[in-house]
This record gives structure tokens, sequence and C-alpha cells, in this order.
């Protein structure tokens, strides 16, 4: 019996005394997200999120199709199976974790399938959920829905400040960095990318020897942007471009997004964004004989 069939048709899960519910209830507190998300993970866990096939099963009478697809509307859709809600697991890289998911055999099982994920992974899941479930309830209030690539930006940028900024659950909070010179011979490059809602946007980029000295610095403009995710990896391709014809063998590309740094270090064909991530591997595959990619951090 899969989770995809029956997410919402089962009934909500009791609190159990059991040694190994106090273990999960107990992992689950310690996640390192806000309370607002583990608030809704709890909810998760017990089959109670209000999803339109619930509050159908509790008598409402209402339409039970989904906001974002117009299909059935259970938890399981809504989280996994929406075509919407898929697109974003592609952006994020996560389809694999996704199509295991849809294996859990209820809520309570898919949630302790996500707590033994890897830190990284389990981070970014737990977030989409929150994100999407946010989504799925602006859709319904203002009619509005952002992109996929928006929706994927926001949460690994998100899930990489809250181990730092559990305070914040805001897309615009501002987190500061510290730069860190690269290694003796080493050059480094720091880029960045501007969206705004007009769909156009700009990029720019920066490369410091390993004294910090500026050694070449560029920036432009796009009149078409999809998102801000497209200025970032922008911005990283003109900047691998500029290192390259600098004529320099080693590179240290620094981002301040997992997003960025896990396209370029894992397999990301099937974003939308995936041709200019393979020149960008490309690029520094062929022309340097040794780079590394980093996140920039915290103060």
């Amino acid at each position: 019996m899969l989770l995809t069939n029956h997410f919402a048709s089962l009934p909500p899960v009791a609190a159990g005394g059991s040694q190994e519910g106090n273990n999960f209830w107990s992992k689950l507190c310690k996640l390192d997200c806000p309370p607002k998300i583990k608030q809704l993970l709890w909810r998760l866990s017990h089959n109670t999120l209000a999803v339109k096939h619930v509050l159908q099963r509790r008598g409402m009478d209402i339409d039970t199709r989904c906001y974002m697809c117009n299909r059935l509307e259970d938890g399981a859709h809504h989280l996994l199976k929406c075509k919407e809600a898929r697109k974003v697991w592609q952006e994020l890289n996560l389809e694999r974790v996704k199509c295991k998911l849809t294996e859990a055999s209820s809520a309570r099982h898919m949630m302790e399938m996500i707590l033994e994920l890897e830190s990284r992974a389990k981070l970014k899941v737990i977030t989409l959920l929150w994100l999407w479930w946010s989504e799925r309830n602006m859709q319904r209030e203002e009619g509005h829905q952002r992109s996929a690539t928006e929706v994927a930006y926001v949460a690994a940028s998100l899930s990489d400040h809250f181990p730092t900024t559990e305070k914040t659950l805001s897309a615009t909070a501002v987190v500061q960095r510290r730069w860190r010179k690269p290694p003796e011979g080493i050059l480094k490059l720091n880029s960045d990318g501007a969206f705004f809602n007009q769909k156009s946007g700009g990029w720019g980029f920066v490369i410091r020897n390993d004294s910090g000295h500026v050694v070449l610095a560029g920036a432009g403009r796009e009149d078409f942007i999809q998102d801000a995710f497209h200025a970032e990896i922008l911005g990283v391709l003109a900047g691998v471009r500029a290192a390259a014809n600098l004529g320099t063998s080693r590179l240290q590309v620094e981002t301040d997004t997992t997003m960025v740094r896990d396209a370029l270090e894992t397999e990301y064909r099937l974003s939308t964004m995936g041709g200019i991530i393979t020149e960008v591997k490309l690029l520094l595959y062929s022309e340097f004989s040794s780079f590394s990619i980093c996140l920039s951090s915290s103060l």
C-alpha cells in the first residue's frame, strides 16, 4: 500500500508513548529549523494537514481539486505528485528522494524516512515541504504562484541559513557573510545576481588573489531573467569565463547559496538551467588544472 494512494484517507496518528515513538518526536524537535516548520511537520506526521480531501472526510462539502493542477488534492498529491510540486523537487535535484518518499506506507513513515536523510538534503526537504504548503495557501488566497525555480531557489537559500538564523523565516532575510582569502597561488571568484519582477535583472563578479587584491571584476544586465537562480548562474558563468581568459590554472568559486553550489557539484541536467550549468562545468574542467566550490561563511 503506497503513500501516494492513501496519504489522506488514513486516520490521524495517535501520539504514542513507546521508546520508538519518543525517539521520533525527539528527532523532530531537534531539527535545525524554525518552530513554524516543526509545527507543519508535526501536523504532517499526524496526517492532519488541512488538504481538501481531509476536509471533505471531516464532513465539509468542498471542491476537492488541487489549487495548482485541478486534480484530487490529498497530502501525497500536494507534496509529491502534483505536477507543479514535481517541478520544484526536480529543480532542487531531489527527484530521487521524492521517488523514494512515495514508497512510504503512511505520512509518519514518510517523515521517518526524511529524518534519516543526509543533513543537507534533510534541511532542503523539510524547507520545501513548508514552503510548498505556503505556496498552496498563497495560490488559494491571492491566486498568485511563483515559478518552480523561484520556489526552489528560496527553499535552498532558507535551508542554508536555518542553523545560524533560526529567529527569522523570510526570503529577504539579510545574512552577513565574511570573505576569506583563498590558499596561496589560487584566485577566488565571487559572483552575484539580481532579479526584478519585470523579468529583467543583472549579474556581477569579482576575482581576487590570495592577498585579497581585486584582479578583475565585471557586471552585466539582462533583459530576460527567469528568476534569481538564473541570474546567479549567469554571474558564475561570466566569472568563470573571465578567470579562464586570465590564464590562471587554479580557481576557487565561492557562492552564498547552496543551490548554486549543489548545481555545480552534482548532476543538474534536469533543471531548466541545465544548459548553463553544464557550460560552467565544462569550462571548469577544461580550463583549470584544479578548482573547488565553496559556500561563503556567515559572520
